[in-house]
């Protein structure tokens, strides 16, 4: 595996088989631990960078603008297979990429002081993705507490977020001038 430096972007090339990266692991993990370092730094820089705002609606290309076209290339490598540049991605694989983007966290100032793992939901991060389950689930479920533990596992946005969706969603439905009305 190498990493290299292509117009400022770092590019993650899989050149060897599983079986040679073992043994290179196994003669030298400090190399390999330092490649992917390198590779896995730069995929996170790429997804920190990314600023997501719901805009109220979805359109056809919402899910792959979601997330950096590196976690997309390094997502297909490990699910697909291979390493594709095409804007046609199976949608368990956008799904994958998506919750990879929104679980992915600043590193933490505090660090050294905190030992026990807590998550700081941020709303730069939200993927149509979440925005998706949320709601969906709700509305087919009307459960609150599902949303809240969808939430905490970082699944869905929270329960009020959805409803303060909801409350968009059914204002703008009333500016809408049906026929019949």
């Amino acid at each position: 595996m190498v990493s290299s430096k292509i117009n400022k972007s770092t590019v993650v090339l899989f050149g060897s088989k599983v079986d040679e990266l073992t043994v290179d692991y196994v003669k030298n993990p400090d190399d390999f631990h330092a490649a992917l370092r390198k590779v896995v730094h730069a995929i996170r820089s790429d997804i920190l960078q990314q600023d997501n705002k719901f805009t109220g609606s979805f359109d056809s290309l919402s899910q792959v603008e979601s997330v950096p076209k590196t976690v997309l290339a390094l997502k297909s490598a490990l699910i697909d297979g291979e390493m594709t540049s095409s804007d046609q991605q199976s949608q368990e694989a956008l799904s994958v990429a998506q919750i990879i983007a929104s679980q992915t966290r600043k590193p933490s100032k505090r660090k050294a002081k905190l030992k026990k793992l807590t998550r700081r939901h941020s709303k730069n991060q939200e993927t149509p993705f979440l925005h998706y389950v949320g709601p969906k689930v709700f509305y087919t479920t009307r459960s609150s507490k599902l949303i809240d533990d969808l939430y905490h596992v970082e699944l869905s946005i929270s329960y009020g977020h959805v409803l303060e969706l909801t409350k968009i969603f059914y204002e703008e439905l009333q500016q809408i001038k049906l026929p019949w009305n």
